[in-house]
C-alpha cells in the first residue's frame, strides 16, 4: 500500500471520527441548549471577540514575532484564522465546562465562520501581498455543513423522534469515534512523525504561545462563572484544521503546511489537557 493511499485512507478514518463523534452529541442535545447563548448578547459578543479577533491576532503576532518560515507563519496563521472546531462540545464536557452554552457556540461559530474566514483571509492578503489566500463562502459554508451542522442536527432529530435509541446510542457511537480518532493519530504520526521534528523550535515556541493566550483570552471574557469560562478557554483554544486544510489545499499545495497545522492540533491538545485537569481539580478557583 503505498503512502499515498494510507494517507486517503487516514483522511477517510478522521473524517468519519469526527462525523460519529458530532452525530452522537447531537443525540445528547436539545433546542434549548442551542438557543442558550443567544439569550446572553454578552457572553455571545465576548465570544466572538475572543475566537474570532483577539486568537488570530495572537497567532499573527507570535508567528511574525518569533521569525519563523514563510511556512510555519502560513500554518500557524491559519489555524489562528479557522474558528469553529467540532469538538468543542466534547472538549468542555471532559472539563466540566457549562454544556448548553458549549452547544450553542458550536453552531455559532460554524456559521460564523462562513464569513470569518474568507474576510480574515482577504485582510491578510491586503497585508502580505506575496503570500496572497483565499476561499470562497460556499466552500467554507459546505465543509462545516458537512462535518458539524448536518450530524449534530441529525442526531438532535433522532433524538426527538426516537428518545430511546438515542439514549442507547450515544455512547457507543462516542467511543467508537474515540477510537476511531486514536487511530488516525496513530496513523499521522506514523506517516508525519519526521516531518515534525523538521518543524522547527520557533515554530513550536509560537504554537505555544498562541494557545497559550487562546486559553488564557477565553479564560478572561468567559465572565464570572467557571463554566462559562472553562467552555470559552476551550472554544477560543480549539481551532479547525479542517478549514485550515481546506485553505491549504486550494492556495499553497504542495508547501509542506499540513505538517504545521498537524503540529498546532498537538500542541492544542496537550494545553486542553493540561488546563481541563487543572479545571476539573477539587475546589477550583472562579
Amino acid at each position: 500500500m503505498g503512502a499515498e493511499t494510507v494517507t486517503t485512507a487516514a483522511k477517510l478514518v478522521a473524517a468519519a471520527a469526527v462525523i460519529a463523534m458530532v452525530f452522537s452529541l447531537g443525540l445528547g442535545t436539545t433546542p434549548a441548549q442551542l438557543a442558550w447563548v443567544l439569550r446572553r448578547p454578552g457572553l455571545l459578543a465576548r465570544s466572538a471577540l475572543s475566537v474570532l479577533v483577539l486568537v488570530p491576532l495572537a497567532a499573527l503576532l507570535a508567528a511574525l514575532g518569533l521569525g519563523l518560515d514563510r511556512r510555519a507563519v502560513i500554518g500557524v496563521v491559519l489555524m489562528g484564522v479557522s474558528p469553529a472546531a467540532p469538538l468543542v462540545l466534547r472538549r468542555a464536557g471532559q472539563a466540566r465546562g457549562n454544556v448548553s452554552y458549549a452547544s450553542g457556540i458550536q453552531v455559532v461559530l460554524a456559521v460564523l465562520a462562513v464569513a470569518s474566514v474568507p474576510l480574515s483571509l482577504a485582510g491578510l492578503s491586503r497585508l502580505f501581498p506575496g503570500s496572497r489566500a483565499w476561499v470562497s463562502p460556499l466552500d467554507v459554508a459546505v465543509q462545516v455543513g458537512r462535518v458539524q451542522l448536518l450530524p449534530l442536527g441529525a442526531g438532535m432529530a433522532l433524538r426527538a423522534i426516537r428518545p430511546g435509541w438515542a439514549d442507547r446510542l450515544a455512547r457507543p457511537l462516542e467511543r467508537l469515534a474515540f477510537v476511531l480518532l486514536v487511530a488516525f493519530a496513530a496513523a499521522a504520526l506514523a506517516l508525519r512523525g519526521p516531518d515534525l521534528l523538521r518543524v522547527g523550535v520557533a515554530a513550536w515556541a509560537a504554537m505555544a504561545l498562541a494557545v497559550g493566550a487562546s486559553i488564557a483570552f477565553g479564560h478572561l471574557l468567559g465572565g464570572p462563572d467557571p463554566d462559562d469560562r472553562t467552555v470559552l478557554a476551550v472554544a477560543s483554544a480549539l481551532r479547525n484544521p479542517g478549514l485550515a486544510l481546506l485553505v491549504v489545499q486550494v492556495n499553497f499545495p504542495g508547501q509542506g503546511v499540513g505538517q504545521v497545522l498537524l503540529a498546532y492540533a498537538l500542541v492544542t491538545v496537550a494545553f486542553l489537557a493540561a488546563y481541563a485537569a487543572w479545571r476539573r481539580r477539587p475546589g477550583r478557583a472562579a
